[in-house]
């Protein structure tokens, strides 16, 4: 399975992380990194969930472990959760995806910006995102559900 997932979203991984680091082969290597790392622990995932939010934490943490050991030689700004790779744990139509990536690109306060892009966009658990942006995990629910509320109105 983890294989499978692999050739069909290699590109689409890559060209994500081409948007965060500038070399491409370096994102390639990444990319490769993740899916060993996925491979390894392929006994950790559950079947009975996506694969995507699953690989997509294993993804991001290979970029956080690429950017903590490269980052006085490499200019990457802290902003790359905000470009991540973006499958969801529940599928949205083209439109709606389109809809709330939009939405969430017109959220003025950065913060908040990340937290929906961990939530909507990579798939994470809100207690995961409490923890790594250090929010407490009703703010992270709040904000969650205002924004879905507003996109809801609109």
């Amino acid at each position: 399975m983890i294989d499978a997932y692999f050739r069909e979203t290699k590109d689409k991984h890559v060209a994500k992380m081409n948007k965060i680091i500038p070399d491409r082969s370096t994102c390639e290597d990444i990319v490769q990194d993740a899916f060993l790392k996925a491979h390894v622990y392929k006994d950790t995932y559950d079947n009975n969930r996506p694969i995507g939010p699953w690989f997509n934490k294993i993804l991001f943490n290979t970029l956080r472990d690429y950017q903590r050991d490269y980052k006085r030689g490499l200019d990457i700004a802290d902003f790359d959760i905000d470009l991540c790779v973006e499958d969801k744990e529940y599928e949205f139509n083209i439109n709606t995806k389109n809809l709330v990536e939009e939405n969430i690109d017109l959220v003025v306060n950065r913060k908040h910006r990340r937290i929906l892009r961990l939530f909507y966009s990579l798939g994470y658990p809100v207690k995961d995102i409490s923890e790594n942006e250090d929010v407490s995990v009703s703010n992270v629910t709040t904000i969650c559900n205002r924004f879905k509320l507003h996109l809801e109105e609109n």
